[in-house]
C-alpha cells in the first residue's frame, strides 16, 4: 500500500479550504457592493446573514462599511475582550488591507476605532509610509519532522508517547512563529467542532475508549444522529478508506457538533483528542501548505513558515490502523463511533 493511500487516514482539509473559499467569494461579493454603493444590500446582509461572517477578513469589511457609512461603533460590533487582543491587532491588519485596496474612500476617518483597536493607527501609518505597490514575497515552509521512529506494532500502545512528541514540537512550532497555542480559546471559535468533524480511526477512537468515560458524549451523539436520520433518512456511518473516498463519513456536509464539545466549547478530550485535532494550524499534511483557518494564518511570518511535518505520523497511524482492523482502513466521525452503527466487529469480512 503506498504513502498516498495511507495518507488517507486523516483529514485532508478539503473541507476547510472549500469553506475558506466560500468565506473568500462572499468577501469579493461584499466587497464589490461596497465599491458600488450598494449599501442597503450591504446592510441587509449584515443583518440577516450575520453567520456568515465567519472570517477576520469578513468582520474587517463589516467595520469598514459602517466607516463608510459614518454609523456608530460600539465594543459589540467587535466582539473582543481584553483576553484577545491578538484579534483586534488582526482585525486593524485586514482593515488596513481594505483600505489600501481601493481608492474610493481614501479620506475615511478610522477615530472611532482606535479605542478598540490600538494597534490600528500606527498600522494605517506603516502603509501611509510605505509603498502601495512593492511587491509581496512567497513565504518559506520549514518542516519540523518527528524525530522518534514509532512502527506500527502495538501502536495504540505508544500513542501516549506519540502525542506528547507531537505536542513538544508543536510547542517549538509556537515558539518560532509567535503563535498562540490557545488560539482557538481566544478566538472564542469552535466551527471546526461544530461544521468540520474531523475524520478518525478504529485505533484512534479505541485510544479515547480506552481512556475517557463516553457515557454523555453517547448521548450527544445520538442527537446528532437523531437529526442527520430526520433530515436525510438514515444515520453516518463509519467507512472503509480503501474502499470509498474519506467525504463520505459526512456525504452531506452534515454540521455536527463534537460529542466531545463541552458546553463551554472547550474539549472534553483535548489530552487524548485524534491527530486531525492536534495538527490543526500547527502543521501540514502535504508538506505545501499549512492547514489552518484565517486566525491562525495571520499570525505566522509572511515570509517563512516553520510547522510540523504530519506524514510521517500519518501514514504509521494508516499501516497501524490496517492491522487492527484485518487489512481495512476504518474511519469515521466521532458521532458514528460513538453511536450503535459503529458499534461492528472491524475484523469481519
Amino acid at each position: 500500500m503506498s504513502e498516498k493511500q495511507n495518507f488517507k487516514s486523516l483529514s485532508s482539509g478539503l473541507k476547510e479550504l472549500i469553506a475558506e473559499e466560500e468565506s473568500d467569494k462572499r468577501f469579493v461579493f461584499l466587497f464589490d457592493l461596497l465599491m458600488n454603493e450598494k449599501y442597503s444590500e450591504l446592510k441587509q446582509f449584515f443583518l440577516e446573514q450575520a453567520h456568515l461572517i465567519d472570517s477576520i477578513k469578513l468582520k474587517a469589511l463589516k467595520l469598514y462599511t459602517k466607516l463608510v457609512l459614518k454609523e456608530e461603533i460600539k465594543a459589540q460590533d467587535i466582539s473582543l475582550t481584553e483576553i484577545r487582543p491578538f484579534i483586534a491587532d488582526l482585525l486593524a491588519k485586514e482593515l488596513v488591507s481594505i483600505h489600501k485596496s481601493q481608492s474610493k474612500y481614501q479620506s475615511l476617518d478610522f477615530a472611532s476605532l482606535y479605542q478598540f483597536l490600538p494597534k490600528l493607527e500606527d498600522q494605517l501609518c506603516l502603509e501611509h509610509n510605505s509603498s502601495k505597490d512593492s511587491p509581496k514575497e512567497s513565504f518559506t515552509l520549514k518542516l519540523l519532522d518527528t524525530t522518534k521512529t514509532f512502527s506500527s506494532e502495538n501502536f495504540k500502545e505508544k500513542l501516549s508517547a506519540i502525542y506528547q512528541e507531537i505536542s513538544e514540537i508543536q510547542n517549538k512550532v509556537s515558539t518560532l512563529n509567535s503563535i498562540d497555542k490557545e488560539t482557538c480559546f481566544k478566538a472564542n471559535c469552535c466551527d471546526c467542532c461544530v461544521y468540520t468533524p474531523p475524520l478518525v480511526t478504529k485505533l484512534e477512537f479505541e485510544y479515547i475508549k480506552a481512556n475517557i468515560d463516553l457515557t454523555k458524549a453517547k448521548i450527544n451523539a445520538q442527537k446528532n444522529q437523531f437529526l442527520h436520520k430526520a433530515e436525510y433518512g438514515n444515520e453516518l456511518e463509519i467507512i472503509d478508506l480503501d474502499q470509498v473516498e474519506k467525504e463520505n463519513m459526512n456525504p452531506n456536509n452534515f454540521a455536527q457538533r463534537c460529542p466531545f464539545l463541552a458546553d463551554d466549547n472547550g474539549c472534553s478530550i483535548h489530552e487524548h483528542r485524534p491527530f486531525a485535532c492536534r495538527f490543526y494550524g500547527l502543521a501540514t499534511l502535504d508538506g505545501k501548505s499549512v492547514q489552518a483557518c484565517n486566525y491562525y494564518l495571520e499570525q505566522f511570518d509572511p515570509k517563512e513558515r516553520t510547522i510540523l511535518d504530519s506524514r510521517q505520523a500519518t501514514t504509521i497511524l494508516g499501516k497501524a490502523n490496517r492491522e487492527l482492523c484485518g487489512g481495512k482502513q476504518l474511519a469515521g466521525t466521532l458521532t458514528a463511533w460513538l453511536s450503535p452503527p459503529a458499534v461492528l466487529d472491524c475484523r469481519r469480512t
